[in-house]
């Protein structure tokens, strides 16, 4: 008899398997095949489970409902998409709220991603300059409010980690040590600039887009010695920093290292409108876009005037920041911590409910994903679409968009309307793999507007 135990641990992906056996005789050979089958199933659940994670396409997400307000953006820059040079002394600055009058404990840890925000193949040790897990340790309590919450903050790089390589990456907040226990997943990029990229938008070309589509024409021009363009150089265009947009194109010519993206449809962006706003700065003042504020424990409620359904008007510009926000607080220096919850309003005047679609109130402050929280419902009596959210005091954009049953993208069209003159932003995302290379470098970034072209 040979008194033994064998101890077989993964640990990938946040899953442990673990068994022990014990005492079994040489001669008894049906425990060892019982053993070594156990281990072939446990190897290919693990593969299994290793090739759906990397199949995983990560998005801005909150995970629980008492968690609001997550941003991240260079510090110092809220309305810019969250990129920043590495080895440059960039920050990114990422803060959360969690309706709670006590603090918790949570962690992160970060990944990398290829161009498509799927997992990269890259272990930790090879992108970052640290350890795998950290905790979330700058927090403060809301002063002088109504309602309770909890401001976190972190910034990346920072004294328990540095970037190594560039890319796209992933910041996964969970609570404790439990990796399962998801709080926030947040996009950002680190920019290692090889890549010159410049362009311009203007109307579509071909006639049958020309009225409601936006043409973006561009060229990137590199030093780096490309084998095969078509393949090594991975192109993305994003509308108004919603990451859903996302539209990858490959270079139409090749000279040398210059590559020209000047397609006549691949490149086209339906114009859509101008943003909707409210401005919640003030509980006491109320903004023209707001009909009236009023008070009910525990919340100030601004009740919105109606919108209108825009589709099929005449095209009216007007300033916006594209579907952003700003947490303000009037006449305070502490905002981040000294605004309040608010209830915000929502109506829709339609004059009967929609057929097989639902919908939702989008914007940056909701990630641009439709959920229970925004969703619309409909009033017979009023004969209208109304909704309520649960917002910081500030400024904040939004549309009205429409998932159709059996559809994932979301309608702005529908209701908001679609102009080849709406002012957009358009950001170029260039990634480089060379032959053999184990991930996506992003080379090059540049944002384009619709109304401010330089070519």
């Amino acid at each position: 008899m040979i008194n033994t135990s064998l101890k077989y641990e993964l640990n990938k992906n946040n899953i442990q398997y673990m068994f022990t056996t014990n005492s079994f005789s040489v001669k008894n050979n049906i425990r060892p095949k019982l053993l070594i089958g156990t281990i072939c199933f446990i190897t290919t659940l693990f593969l299994t489970q290793k090739v759906l994670s990397q199949n995983e396409v990560y998005k801005n997400k909150i995970y629980r409902n008492n968690i609001r307000t997550a941003i991240i953006h260079p510090k110092g820059h809220p309305l810019k998409a969250a990129v920043i040079e590495k080895d440059k002394g960039e920050i990114l600055e990422l803060s959360f709220d969690e309706l709670n009058s006590r603090s918790k404990t949570f962690s992160y840890t970060l990944i990398h991603c290829n161009a498509d925000w799927t997992p990269s193949n890259m272990f930790y040790s090879e992108y970052i300059d640290g350890y795998e897990e950290n905790e979330i340790y700058n927090y403060e309590f809301s002063f002088n409010t109504l309602v309770k919450y909890v401001h976190y903050k972190l910034e990346l790089p920072n004294e328990e980690l540095k970037f190594k390589i560039s890319g796209n990456y992933v910041i996964k907040i969970y609570e404790g040590r439990n990796k399962e226990d998801l709080v926030i997943t947040k996009r950002f990029s680190i920019l290692e600039p090889n890549f010159t990229i410049k362009g311009k938008v203007h109307k579509a070309t071909n006639p049958a887009y020309m009225e409601r589509r936006q043409e973006i024409d561009f060229e990137v021009n590199t030093n780096t010695r490309l084998s095969d363009a078509f393949t090594e150089v991975k192109t993305i265009i994003v509308k108004n920093n919603r990451w859903e947009t996302a539209r990858p194109i490959k270079p139409l010519f090749v000279n040398n290292n210059r590559l020209q993206y000047n397609y006549e449809e691949e490149n086209t962006f339906d114009g859509g409108n101008e943003f909707n706003h409210f401005d919640a700065i003030n509980i006491r003042y109320k903004e023209i876009e707001t009909k009236r504020i009023v008070y009910e424990e525990p919340y100030y409620h601004f009740i919105l005037e109606p919108d209108k359904v825009r589709n099929g008007l005449s095209y009216i510009h007007k300033d916006d920041i594209n579907g952003g926000f700003v947490v303000r607080l009037e006449k305070s220096e502490r905002s981040e911590i000294e605004a309040d919850y608010v209830v915000v309003h929502f109506i829709l005047p339609y004059k009967i409910p929609i057929a097989k679609g639902s919908i939702y109130v989008i914007g940056e402050f909701n990630d641009w994903l439709p959920s229970d929280l925004n969703k619309m419902t409909y009033n017979f009596d009023l004969k209208a679409y109304t909704g309520k959210i649960l917002i910081k005091q500030g400024y904040y954009e939004y549309q009205y968009g429409i998932v159709w049953e059996k559809e994932k993208d979301i309608d702005f069209n529908h209701i908001e309307g679609n102009h080849s003159e709406t002012e957009n932003d358009y950001t170029i995302y260039t990634y480089f793999r060379p032959f053999g290379g184990q991930y996506d470098k992003l080379m090059g970034v540049k944002k384009l507007n619709s109304l401010k072209n330089i070519y």
